[in-house]
Parts: structure tokens; sequence; C-alpha cells
């Protein structure tokens, strides 16, 4: 799942005009572990996030974001402490291919002096099917 260039486009041209303070943005790429059986994973490959600390604000674009909002979404900064930013946001009612949804809660924290994003995932609203 790779973003396109135009929507990386769109996405600093946003970015841009919202500030004259100049965010700084990232696009992260995510190393996955712990894929599916099936290869498959609700980790995005990349993420974009722009980090305004004028405004203490965060905001966050991949894929899944896409797929449910077809836009950048505002993540709730938790603490921001020397270099590091730790934010978080939900996605809710993504379906599954089990006739389902789920919820998915990320949490980051961006290293912005190493250029490392650490991502965690929390999900609700699922159920392992029983196994006989």
């Amino acid at each position: 799942m790779k973003i396109t260039q135009s929507l990386i486009t769109l996405l600093f041209l946003v970015l841009a005009s919202a500030s004259m303070a100049a965010p700084t943005v990232y696009i992260c790429g995510v190393q996955v572990h712990g894929m599916s059986a099936g290869g498959r994973s609700w980790v995005p490959e990349e993420v974009l996030i722009r980090v305004d600390h004028q405004n203490n604000s965060v905001v966050v674009y991949d894929d899944l974001i896409h797929y449910i909002h077809g836009a950048p979404i505002p993540a709730e900064v938790l603490k921001t402490k020397g270099n590091k930013v730790q934010f978080r946001w939900r996605l809710s009612d993504l379906p599954t291919d089990k006739n389902s949804e789920i919820s998915i809660r990320f949490f980051a924290t961006l290293d912005e002096a190493k250029k490392v994003l650490r991502l965690r995932l929390s999900f609700s609203d699922f159920f392992d099917e029983p196994r006989g």
C-alpha cells in the first residue's frame, strides 16, 4: 500500500497553506513486525506526519486514513519532551473480511532528532472466531 504521488502533493499544498510558521512534515516508512499468516497487516507501510510545535498539533495521513476519511486527520498530542512527540489517533468502523468492523487506536512516538517513528496498534470491537 503506497500513497500515490498526487495525494502527497495534495497534502503538501494543504500543509503549506495552513500556516506561515512552517510545520515539519515527515514521510515515515514503517517496518512491520508480526504479519498475519496471509501476509496482511493493519499497520500502514507509510505514514505522513505533520508536526506543528507552535500550535502543539499533529496531523497524520496514511492509506487507511485515506480510505476512511479521504484526507489527513488530527492526532491527539499526548506529550512533547525534548525531540520526542507522543500522539495517538483512532480509526473506527474499518471493514474486515469477516463481515464485521473493527476500531484501531494508533499510538506513536516520533523522535525528530533520530528521524524514527515507533508505532503501536490497539484493536477494539474485534473477537477471534471460535475454532474446533
